[in-house]
């Protein structure tokens, strides 16, 4: 099951995955200058253009385009390129390098920029691209110090049991007649508990958007009728649907939902 595309938030910090493309035709227009005794161009991936002429009009790679929004307070924060990660379905990971700032589209931006708070902007990112026959798991991303998942598909067969254990694990202790400790075990977060979780994490995501826009942008009287609409909404539905569930897991969404829900009965008064 892919969560690829599922944003995922920490401290402010938005990331989405806009696309995600293998193998595609890199049209550079940039006549990088050579670099003597190298086989590689100045400010292009690294050999992604290797050959022997002094400028290649095209190259191929696997294309990551990347969305950031920084909705918090936080504004010294610099994306760099080493803070996304491909793992492949063998569990081995890739670097990428950001595409250069000559073969960029409007409103993408490449290294060094500083994203300040109340804005957002577009990356791509290159990597040298995998043989047909490896499969591409998952990306792992820096989000503001804390390194998340963002799923594509499971590991291969053959490493699958072993990273899949690594897993949050809760402890089991059965207790006899007397009170004594009896058996100690411990359970893995099942899968199909862990996609649950992102799903709930995302609509909770997507209720805090709505917040902020609600109480920070310029809205006419019938946009912010019509907001509030959606965000009552959603605190009902999410309202029903976390009251069913009662393992331990859910915990702490259920606490983010009742900050957010309580913030936004706070602001609406």
């Amino acid at each position: 099951m892919s969560e690829i595309n599922i944003p995922k938030e920490n401290e402010g910090f938005i990331y989405t995955i806009l696309s995600f493309e293998r193998n595609v035709e890199i049209k550079c227009n940039k006549n990088c200058r050579y670099i003597k005794d190298k086989k590689y161009y100045q400010d292009c991936p690294a050999q992604l253009t290797m050959g022997n002429g002094k400028t290649k009009s095209k190259f191929t790679a696997d294309k990551l385009v990347l969305n950031i929004k920084n909705i918090g307070g936080h504004e010294n924060w610099t994306f760099a390129s080493n803070e996304v990660l491909l793992v492949d379905g063998a569990g081995f990971i890739h670097e990428g390098e950001f595409m250069c700032y000559e073969n960029l589209p409007v409103n993408y931006t490449g290294e060094g920029q500083q994203l300040l708070s109340q804005t957002q902007m577009n990356f791509i990112l290159l990597f040298y691209p995998l043989p047909e026959n490896v499969n591409v798991s998952r990306f792992k991303i820096n989000i503001y110090n804390k390194w998340i998942d963002f799923i594509l598909q499971d590991f291969d067969e053959s490493v699958s049991s072993l990273f899949n254990a690594v897993k949050k694990k809760e402890k089991v202790i059965e207790y006899n007649e007397e009170g004594e400790k009896k058996h100690i075990s411990n359970t893995y977060l099942d899968y199909n508990l862990k996609y649950d979780l992102e799903r709930f994490e995302k609509r909770l995501l997507d209720l805090k958007v709505k917040l902020f826009s609600r109480f920070n942008n310029i809205l006419t009287q019938a946009e912010k009728t019509k907001l509030d609409n959606k965000i009552t909404s959603e605190i009902y539905a999410l309202d029903l649907e976390l009251e069913e569930k009662q393992e331990s897991e859910y915990n702490q969404v259920k606490e983010n939902f009742t900050a957010i829900k309580d913030e936004y009965t706070r602001r609406a008064k």
